[in-house]
């Protein structure tokens, strides 16, 4: 019963493992950067409404606004391998 234990403690630690690697870094800053930019789209469109825009045009510069959101933000949250790497070259030719 222990060993029983102890198993189903592993698959719960490598569940949380691999939660943890979806939800860490690059993945969060992206959610929070979406989160930011679609309540930037909501105060817009809601001032835009209020100012007396048509409805068809304030959605259609929401959905533009939303497609920019999505490239800025994954173009500043992706992960570049060479970040923070020097390379340095010795003098020996090939």
């Amino acid at each position: 019963m222990y060993s029983a234990d102890r198993t189903s403690l592993g698959e719960i630690t490598a569940e949380r493992g691999v939660a943890a690697e979806l939800w860490s870094g690059d993945t969060m800053r992206f959610v929070v950067y979406m989160i930011g930019f679609l309540i930037l789209i909501g105060g817009l469109s809601w001032a835009a409404i209020t100012a007396g825009a048509p409805q068809l045009y304030v959605l259609i510069g929401a959905v533009i606004l939303l497609g920019l959101g999505i490239v800025t933000g994954v173009s500043r949250t992706t992960y570049r391998s060479g970040r923070g790497v020097t390379v340095v070259r010795d003098n020996d030719r090939v």
